[in-house]
């Protein structure tokens, strides 16, 4: 991917990642500040994406092995990459753009399935807890979870030397106190995600998202987001591995890594493909 992004780039063509947040506006608003030092040096980050328990299709007679774990995706992680990656990367992205994008030197976390253990749930875990170790002593910590009737949470927090700011994707609070306090001027707290989703809606990043690509088409000035994107992607990698086998990670380990997941024969809708649920200390390969 990396190679891919840098061809993309020397080829001057527009490269637009999903991560949608980056394109909404009271995001950019806010991680601007940050990075423009309004709560000064940062000493703590700290990220989370905790969330219920998602869908499930049953199986049907017709099936194949194949194509039944085609259609439950997310709980087989050579498809999805974990829910770390396929879900909850959104919230560890956020984080890392706050950071400039600076990427830490190695990672430390735990993850299993503590209550997805039914063997309907493929081989992916119900969460992970990640540390993440900067070159200047700086930590951040992130934290996700499917399980039912959890607290949820998808937030950033961010400690400086000169104040905190918060950014919780569920209530649309986005707010730097201390010692120059900000608060985004449309903020307002919602009762329920759905009120969210429509003012969300009304202000969509998605939009946002396709208005300046084409955009940056027609004016033959292409938009490239490939050198982010992949850093968060490697990011979700490092601390997908630390979480699967319990060992600290550095980040040359998750760049180098020759771990391999996707099925190395020829896929065929009658292929049986089994991947185990990862063990720490038990399954250690990186």
């Amino acid at each position: 991917m990396i190679a891919a992004a840098q061809e993309a780039k020397t080829k001057k063509l527009a490269l637009v990642s999903g991560f949608c947040w980056r394109y909404h506006e009271p995001k950019r608003e806010t991680f601007n500040r940050i990075l423009n030092g309004q709560i000064g040096n940062i000493l703590v980050a700290e990220s989370s994406y905790n969330t219920a328990e998602l869908w499930y299709k049953e199986r049907r007679p017709e099936w194949t092995d194949f194509e039944y774990q085609l259609r439950n995706w997310l709980y087989y992680n050579w498809l999805s990459g974990d829910h770390i990656i396929e879900q909850a990367i959104h919230s560890m992205d956020m984080m890392q753009w706050a950071l400039g994008d600076k990427l830490p030197l190695r990672v430390t976390g735990s993850g299993g399935r503590q209550k997805r253990t039914d063997p309907r749930f493929g081989n992916v875990y119900d969460h992970f807890a990640v540390v993440y170790e900067y070159e200047n002593g700086m930590k951040s910590y992130f934290s996700c979870r499917q399980q039912k009737d959890t607290s949820p949470s998808y937030a950033v927090e961010l400690i400086g030397e000169q104040g905190k700011c918060l950014v919780d994707c569920r209530t649309g609070e986005h707010i730097i106190s201390g010692k120059n306090p900000w608060k985004y001027d449309d903020d307002t707290k919602f009762t329920d995600d759905k009120a969210y989703e429509k003012k969300v809606a009304k202000r969509s990043m998605y939009q946002q998202e396709h208005d300046e690509l084409f955009a940056s088409i027609r004016a033959g000035k292409t938009k490239y987001d490939g050198d982010w994107m992949v850093k968060a992607n490697l990011m979700a990698l490092a601390g997908r591995m630390a979480g699967y086998t319990g060992q600290t990670v550095s980040l040359d380990d998750a760049l180098n890594s020759n771990i391999q997941l996707f099925p190395e024969n020829t896929i065929s809708w009658d292929m049986k493909y089994a991947v185990p649920v990862s063990i720490p200390v038990i399954d250690v390969t990186i």
